[in-house]
Formats: C-alpha cells, sequence, structure tokens
C-alpha cells in the first residue's frame, strides 16, 4: 500500500467517524463519558488522528466546536422512529433512536425472544409520540405480561398503513 492508499484510506475513514460523531480531535474520554456507547467509534476515532499524527498523513480532521454543520463534512445524525417485531408475535416495540439496529440489540437484551426490526421512519420523539397515541387502542390488553410500555399489538395492514401515514414504507 502506497503512501498516498493509506493517505486516502484514513482521510475517509476520519471523515466517515466525523460525519456520525463529531468527536473533538484535542478533547479527551470526557467527551463520551455521559454517552458510553460511543467508546468504539470514540477509540477507532482517537487510533486514526494518532496514525495521522505520526505517520505526518496529509488528512485534515474536521470538527465543528459549535456541533452543527460549519464543516462541510460534518453533519448531526438523523434521529427514526423504529418498529421492532418480536418473533413469531404480532408484537412491536415502537421507539426513536439515531441507531435503530444497535437500540433494537440493546432492547433484545432484555427480552425472552428475537427482535427484527421491521421498519424506521426519519422523526424524533415528537414522531414517536403522536405514533404511540394513534396506536394506543393496540396496546396488549393483559398489563401482566412483558409486552407493556413501548409494545403493541398490530396487524401487518394496520403497521402498513401507520407508515404509509407518517412517510415510511416496510
Amino acid at each position: 500500500m502506497s503512501s498516498k492508499d493509506i493517505n486516502e484510506y484514513v482521510a475517509r475513514r476520519i471523515k466517515d467517524i466525523q460525519k456520525r460523531y463529531n468527536f473533538d480531535p484535542r478533547g479527551g474520554v470526557a467527551q463520551i463519558k455521559t454517552a458510553p456507547e460511543l467508546g468504539e467509534p470514540y477509540w477507532r476515532f482517537r487510533e486514526l488522528v494518532e496514525m495521522v499524527q505520526k505517520l505526518s498523513l496529509q488528512v485534515d480532521v474536521l470538527y465543528d466546536p459549535n456541533g452543527g454543520n460549519n464543516a462541510s463534512a460534518i453533519k448531526p445524525r438523523e434521529t427514526y422512529v423504529y418498529f421492532a417485531r418480536k418473533a413469531g408475535t404480532d408484537v412491536y416495540k415502537i421507539g426513536f433512536s439515531k441507531t435503530p439496529v444497535r437500540r433494537v440489540q440493546e432492547v433484545q437484551t432484555g427480552n425472552d425472544g428475537h427482535l427484527h426490526l421491521v421498519a424506521q421512519i426519519p422523526g424524533g420523539r415528537e414522531l414517536e409520540s403522536k405514533i404511540k397515541r394513534e396506536l394506543q387502542q393496540h396496546k396488549p390488553r393483559d398489563r401482566n405480561k412483558s409486552h407493556k410500555g413501548e409494545w403493541f399489538q398490530l396487524t401487518p395492514e394496520i403497521l402498513k398503513e401507520t407508515l404509509r401515514r407518517h412517510g415510511g414504507a416496510t
């Protein structure tokens, strides 16, 4: 691998990480203390920044101290309302997250059945609350079951109609 190839690879990796996380290259681990799930991407980012310094690579590490989009390569991550189905059932969890796949994996940890991410719609807490209000009558009736809170019993037709109304697709 030539030094040009290494330079391009490292630049591309840093740009990808910064688009999603906007880490401060001068900052330390304190910037992830309130969000431990950012540990893995942060340490990958730190390794790449160290590589830039050690190898004197010609890579700009873009960072926006305001957390906005002043730097051309940095965009805030979008938030999604997601629908995850418990395998073998008509029970769905509805939630919101910037990383729906990771969030479903986290929820899986405390769940006795396998969860499948079925759909996601761009939107945050407000859209999630609106959808849950619309689907209130579809909450499981037996409140003693583990399907409380963010869980809903939905037919395929109800799910499709909900997604259609809010701009998503299955």
